[in-house]
């Protein structure tokens, strides 16, 4: 009796691993193109030479990958994307609060509530391994664009006249936008890639001045994910 409990514990054992396994597979290689392997290779051998290159702490580099990771999954549709984005938001709040960057700070607060809204919205439209994807009405696409960049123009001014914020316009830039761009990630929305780029050509400015070279490799990187998501994101 306790044989047929060893093998049958055994077999569950290996169906889990081989379940597991399974998983992975689908999420980080199966449909996978020769863009995703350039772009994975790419940005993990970018960021390794950043942080080598700053001398800067171990969060940074930890933050780049867990954000090269999340970015990459998500132009691919996998819901595994928000494993990582988890932790990049997490590890970049803290580099946001170390450079008084608070627009920063607060858009990745919203990105946290968000996310989770996010898994579970993903988690009903996943068939196939993939998120099945929505396209905005021209209209709402407009009334987004148009709200968008009225709301930089106010927040550049409150964190110019209320905070000691080091670069209250670029961080304006990459906090509005961004807000829309995170509503229409976690709605499956594919226009997002529009907005995700003014925020990520911005970021890269704005680390450049702050002088931290991981997250300028990081946001370099983005920018070349925003095409390579907008193309998945309308196949």
């Amino acid at each position: 009796m306790n044989v047929d409990n060893k093998q049958y514990d055994s077999c569950a054992d290996k169906d889990e691993k081989r379940g597991l396994a399974a998983v992975l597979y689908r999420e980080f290689v199966e449909d996978s193109d020769i863009f995703y392997w350039i772009f994975l290779i790419g940005g993990m051998v970018t960021q390794t030479v950043a942080f080598f290159v700053s001398g800067l702490g171990a969060l940074s580099y930890v933050s780049g990958l867990c954000g090269i990771f999340s970015v990459l999954l998500c132009s691919r549709r996998k819901i595994s994307m928000y494993v990582f984005g988890f932790l990049q938001i997490l590890t970049y709040m803290v580099l946001a609060y170390q450079q008084r960057l608070y627009g920063e700070i607060a858009i990745n607060v919203f990105y946290l509530v968000t996310m989770v809204y996010g898994c579970f919205a993903w988690s009903r439209s996943y068939e196939a391994g993939m998120v099945e994807p929505k396209i905005l009405s021209g209209f709402n696409h407009l009334l987004i664009g148009v709200f968008t960049f009225a709301g930089v123009f106010v927040a550049w001014r409150l964190l110019s006249a209320y905070t000691n914020d080091t670069q209250p316009f670029m961080d304006a830039l990459t906090t509005v936008p961004a807000l829309a761009a995170q509503i229409l990630m976690v709605t499956r929305c594919k226009e997002q890639w529009w907005y995700w780029l003014v925020v990520d050509v911005a970021a890269v400015y704005m680390w450049f001045v702050a002088a931290d070279w991981c997250m300028v490799a990081q946001y370099a990187f983005w920018i070349g994910n925003c095409v390579y998501g907008q193309y998945k994101w309308s196949k």
